[in-house]
């Protein structure tokens, strides 16, 4: 036998007013004022929160890319200082040779005792 129309209703109501009662059951209770007020500042303060992160945080990047920077230019004057005392040292090699190059060349002269000597000892050459 099938239920009567009237039946059908009041099974669909007792439904939707037991689904009502479940849900309402799951909700908070209302918020007083005073509950309200302090629920504001406490969202107050976690976005303030998140936004002191944020921009701590951008800092701190910042920062490093600075010190990252200082870093590579450290590194470079310190190869730019490295390449000029190799620079120095050639340099120094350089003349000590040409120095003892010279004193030699010098000695050879004084120690030649005819002009053609002189002369060989000037070109560089033995006698």
């Amino acid at each position: 036998m099938l239920p009567s129309p009237s039946l059908k209703k009041a099974l669909n109501k007792m439904e939707i007013d037991q689904e009502r009662k479940a849900i309402l059951k799951a909700l908070p209770d209302p918020l007083t004022d005073k509950e309200i007020c302090t629920a504001e500042k406490n969202f107050c303060k976690a976005v303030l929160g998140i936004q002191k992160a944020g921009a701590s945080l951008v800092q701190q990047r910042r920062m490093r890319a600075i010190f990252e920077r200082k870093r590579k230019v450290t590194k470079a004057e310190e190869a730019l200082a490295k390449r000029e005392e190799e620079v120095k040292a050639r340099e120094s090699k350089a003349d000590a040779q040409h120095a003892a190059f010279t004193k030699s060349r010098l000695e050879a002269i004084a120690g030649a005792d005819t002009p053609s000597a002189v002369a060989a000892a000037m070109s560089g050459m033995q006698v």
